[in-house]
């Protein structure tokens, strides 16, 4: 059934509008004329009265206009192109809003005093043109509800809208949603495609005098292939809310832009990254074929437990889509494996089950290849814009051709190179064609202009890069200038410094120091490190502390009578958000900053909410000061939120925070004094302090100042720590390189670090620079019966192992005996101390820590499951992991060798002693393994490389040695290990191989003969190199 209606007409509700459609024949309200449009469905001040309220089911809205030639004034007259709800209640279900205009909300207008709910909905193609208001956009929808009146969207596709308004004074964003809400709940809907310079899949800005502190359920939700490139803004999602649960995030995949995703001013704590904007990973998608890795990790990261989601969810639970004890994240009614791990075809089956099966089609001829467009086209398309400008829409310059043809392969870039030098030819954002040839993957290209280029030109480029956040692309610049051309002048040095400072380019910043930058200069007004404090950049902020930067910088006025601002200061702005922000004060007062008598610049004009973060801090509050500072801000409270910090502060409610007072007991602590005080056992507020003062500091580690730090990373007896505390921070995170020579406020010389002890040794050293081991053993799981009678058969049986942590103590005992060459750095997760929390800062550590000439070795001995005989299904048990729940506690062998593969050290060394680690063998990719016969007649390769030694072959069981208490596995290395089961070929070292030929020829018939014609063969893996790769493991005394 179809309602058209006459063009510059409208539908006006007054009462109640009770559309009820059909799946297959749903009630659409469009255009009598197609080349003139309609009003669209306007509710006004119809408001819910008991059961009675507006309901659209089955519905199509399409082809309205309400926007305008010119930019307006913002008015509900041209807001909400499809629908549009001002004072009024309403329900939508299963319906379309498509392919209509407005000013603002392009598909749908929600204003004050509007309680609706959109459910189960497609609102696609819908444009906004934008108006001269400050809060403007919204091409799909926009909210403006207030806190009253609450606004549900669920398991929507909101998809292919636009807000593409030109340059005016008070531009905003939000392709697909803008949502300027005091009570909105956004949950379970595909944010697909849409367009905007900030926020393209959605921009979430609190109203005007609400608090950002305030929480804003926002779960669930999937960001796939939003374009954010016009200006280079967020790509997925800009936001200043916290979310009610960080620890229940939405899932990004595929967006473009030059940002990574940030939820501005929360980055540090609230999402999983997934990719960084800094190419077109859309053309991938664009070019169809199989799912990468990053998809299918992607939609397997779509997934939470239920108990998680329905906790969170609370009241509104009954949205989350529940199967095989996981809830589905975005709209589609699926259980897990009903797709393949492929992103078109998850698309694709979420768009054809959508409320408008067309969309699929309609989203294919939008941003896929026509028979008349390639791919490639199309990518270049989508970043520079250059397609005909719509009516309303200011034109964009075209690509120069010369770009054009070499970002399709039809030319070779020194036609680009020269058409830049006879016309340095930029797009409307002010880019050149290196930056898109960059953009768009064409690596070799960009270092071919570069290395012909000018030396104008390449600090021209170099100075984008930097500002507009290309780091790759900087970091390029360098290398190729470092070695063709000549020295890129100091001044624009130190301007690509403050810009990488400020944006949080952590290897662009360290790149720059390493040639010298000074971290202390106030370039251009402000210092680096407050750049970087103010931005939440908390890896950054780390690196300007261990390089050197000061956290109290010298006072000196600038000409016009102020000061540089203070790096603790500008932290402060933002402390109320936590996570970062909070992180970055601490780390600033351990490193000597603090409160300064007199108020300062930053404290003029003081608000409520601010000077509670002042005191929590550690401002005192008696005295003068606070007083005035008191009754400034009582001046500038607003809102009920406003009103009740004010009424904590004046009432002294406010305290400082235990943690942040503690620091400031022990920042005049050497590091030997620092790793005492934690030896010592501290409460878990003063271990957070010290932990939080070592992360300030700069040193080289010891094994017995990492065991100590290791020692109280316990999530059972230290909860608050382990959630508070990232060791890859503390241990490893910019850490190389020379030490320091500051010294802490009120420290004492020389404290700075802890050197590696320098024993001499009985055996040689092996050839790498950082030796690493990260040793793991569990015989006692905290969810596991102890005997046979007790043990599930859902899980063949299941029970406590008896020798598993004795295997990790012998091997870390042997290890810190020089047995494996002397100086060694040893992680050491036995029984209680081997959960998921502790075992993934380990892997993190390890990550942050090595470099290319260095080895790592990990060990483990325990349980391995695996619910089929694939990879994608294997686990390594870890002490705290649930059967029921193996996804986030238990350690996937895929994960695992992804780890590996990952790791900058060349020569990495995995030690499996567990049933089903063969299985890590059968992964995808390079991994595979080789039999004795093909190691015998093989020739060997010394090279770099990484290898796993598994102590059994795929899926078959591994077996423990009760007369020798140990694993089988182990017993043999250990022997191995101690010389008494194999020697070196030649020289003094036993190769990886040696050592896997040595257990080869002891396992198999050893346990053949203790359990009766068992077979169990350790397996030779090869993760990364030549198949017939060897490298040095063992010295031999």
């Amino acid at each position: 059934m179809t309602l058209c209606f006459e063009p510059g007409a409208a539908l006006i509700v007054e009462g109640y509008l009770q559309v009820q459609g059909e799946a297959n024949r749903p009630v659409t309200f469009s255009s009598c004329d197609s080349a003139r449009r309609w009003l669209g469905i306007r509710f006004n001040s119809t408001k819910r009265v008991g059961d009675r309220v507006s309901r659209l089911r089955f519905a199509n809205v399409e082809y309205s206009d309400r926007s305008t030639s010119s930019r307006v004034q913002f008015d509900a007259e041209h807001s909400g192109g499809g629908l549009s709800f001002n004072h009024s209640d309403a329900e939508v279900e299963r319906s379309t809003i498509r392919f209509n205009s407005a000013a603002i909300g392009g598909g749908v207008y929600i204003g004050p005093g509007s309680a609706v709910s959109i459910t189960d909905s497609a609102i696609h193609s819908n444009v906004a043109t934008g108006a001269l208001y400050i809060f403007s956009g919204g091409g799909g929808v926009y909210v403006e509800s207030s806190s009253k009146t609450p606004v549900t969207l669920a398991r929507n596709v909101i998809a292919l809208n636009r807000f593409l308004a030109g340059s005016y004074p008070n531009e905003e964003g939000g392709g697909g949603l803008y949502l300027n809400s005091g009570s909105a709940s956004v949950f379970f809907n595909l944010f697909l495609a849409n367009r905007s310079g900030k926020g393209p899949g959605a921009l979430l800005l609190p109203r005007s005098g609400q608090n950002e502190q305030e929480g804003l359920p926002f779960f669930g939700n999937l960001f796939i292939a939003n374009n954010g490139a016009f200006n280079f803004e967020q790509v997925a999602i800009q936001t200043r809310y916290t979310f009610e649960d960080a620890s229940l995030p939405n899932v990004w995949a595929e967006n473009t832009g030059q940002f990574p995703f940030v939820a501005h001013l929360v980055r540090n704590s609230l999402v999983r990254y997934v990719n960084y904007g800094q190419k077109l990973p859309m053309r991938r998608l664009l070019a169809g074929g199989e799912g990468s890795e990053d998809e299918v990790r992607f939609l397997s990261g779509a997934w939470r437990p239920r108990e998680t989601v329905l906790i969170t969810l609370r009241e509104l639970s009954s949205l989350a889509q529940v199967c095989d004890g996981a809830v589905s994240f975005g709209p589609l009614r699926r259980c897990r494996n009903s797709t393949s791990g492929n992103l078109q075809a998850y698309l694709r089956e979420s768009l054809e089950t959508s409320s408008d099966r067309a969309l699929y089609d309609l989203f294919k001829a939008e941003i896929g290849a026509t028979p008349n467009k390639t791919a490639t086209q199309r990518a270049v398309e989508l970043v520079d814009y250059a397609r005909a400008a719509e009516p309303g829409e200011p034109e964009r310059p075209p690509l120069p051709a010369a770009f054009e043809q070499v970002a399709n392969g039809e030319n070779e870039p020194a036609t680009l190179l020269a058409a830049i030098k006879d016309t340095r030819t930029t797009d409307g954002r002010g880019l050149g064609p290196a930056l898109w040839l960059f953009q768009l993957g064409h690596d070799s290209a960009f270092d071919n202009l570069l290395a012909n280029a000018d030396n104008a030109l390449v600090t021209d480029v170099l100075q984008q890069a930097a500002k507009e956040r290309f780091e790759d692309a900087a970091l390029r610049v360098l290398g190729t200038q470092e070695v063709t051309k000549p020295a890129i002048s100091r001044r624009i040095l130190y301007e690509c410094f403050g810009f990488a400072a400020e944006t949080g380019q952590s290897r662009l910043v360290k790149t720059l120091l390493d040639r010298g930058v000074d971290p202390n200069l106030p370039y251009l007004g402000r210092y680096p490190l407050a750049r970087a404090a103010e931005g939440g950049h908390v890896d950054t902020v780390i690196l300007l502390l261990r390089r050197g930067a000061v956290a109290v910088p010298a006072t000196a006025l600038l000409p016009d009578g102020t000061t540089h601002p203070r790096p603790l200061y500008e932290a402060l702005k933002w402390y109320h958000l936590g996570g970062g922000f909070q992180e970055i004060v601490e780390l600033l007062i351990a490193a000597g900053a603090d409160f300064e008598p007199d108020a300062p610049p930053e404290l003029e004009r003081p608000d409520a909410l601010r000077l509670q973060s002042w005191i929590t801090a550690g401002l005192p509050s008696g005295g003068a000061l606070f007083s005035a500072l008191l009754a400034q801000a009582s001046k500038t409270a607003q809102g009920e939120h406003g009103r009740a910090i004010l009424a904590r502060l004046t009432e002294g409610q406010v305290t400082p925070d235990p943690i942040v007072s503690a620091i400031r007991r022990f920042r005049s602590l050497s590091v030997e004094e620092v790793i005492t005080r934690i030896d010592s056992g501290a409460a878990e507020n003063e271990l957070i302090a010290l932990y939080r003062i070592l992360g300030a500091r700069r040193f080289v580690t010891k094994d017995s100042f990492s065991r100590v730090v290791w020692s109280r990373f316990d999530p059972t007896r230290y909860p608050r720590l382990v959630a508070k505390v990232r060791l890859d921070y503390v241990l490893a995170l910019h850490q190389e390189g020379p030490l320091s020579s500051v010294t802490p406020k009120g420290g004492k010389p020389g404290g700075a670090g802890v050197v590696v002890d320098a024993r001499p040794s009985a055996v040689a050293p092996l050839p790498y620079r950082r030796k690493l081991a990260i040793v793991i053993g569990i015989s006692d799981y905290e969810r596991l019966p102890a005997s046979r009678a007790e043990a599930s058969p859902d899980y063949e049986g299941l029970i406590d192992l008896s020798y598993a942590a004795k295997d990790a103590e012998d091997v870390a005992r042997l290890i810190r005996a020089d047995r494996f060459g002397p100086g060694w750095e040893v992680v050491e997760l036995i029984g209680p101390m081997a959960k998921r929390a502790q075992v993934d800062a380990a892997l993190k550590v390890a990550t942050a820590k090595v470099d290319q000439d260095d080895l790592v070795l990990l060990f483990f001995s325990g349980h391995g499951w695996a619910a089929s005989q694939a990879s994608e299904q294997a686990f390594l048990l870890l002490q705290d992991s649930d059967l029921t729940n193996l996804e986030t506690s238990a350690l996937r062998l895929r994960a695992l060798r992804e780890w590996a593969l990952g790791l900058k050290a060349n020569h990495v060394v995995l030690l499996l002693d567990a049933c089903r680690s063969g299985l890590l063998g059968a992964a995808k990719g390079q991994a595979g393994s080789v039999s004795y016969q093909e190691l015998e007649t093989g020739q060997r390769t010394a090279t770099a490389g990484k290898i796993a030694l598994t102590s059994s072959l795929g899926g078959d069981l591994s077996y423990e040695d009760k007369h020798n208490q140990n694993g089988f596995f182990t017993r043999f290395l250990i022997q191995v290990i101690e010389g008494g089961l194999a020697r070196p070929r030649s020289g003094s070292i036993l190769s990886v191989r040696e050592v896997y030929e040595a257990l080869l020829r002891a396992i198999p018939e050893a346990v053949n003969q203790s359990r009766r014609g068992v077979q169990q063969l350790p397996s030779y893996i090869w993760l990364a190199g030549s198949d017939l790769l060897d490298f040095p493991l063992i010295p031999i005394r």
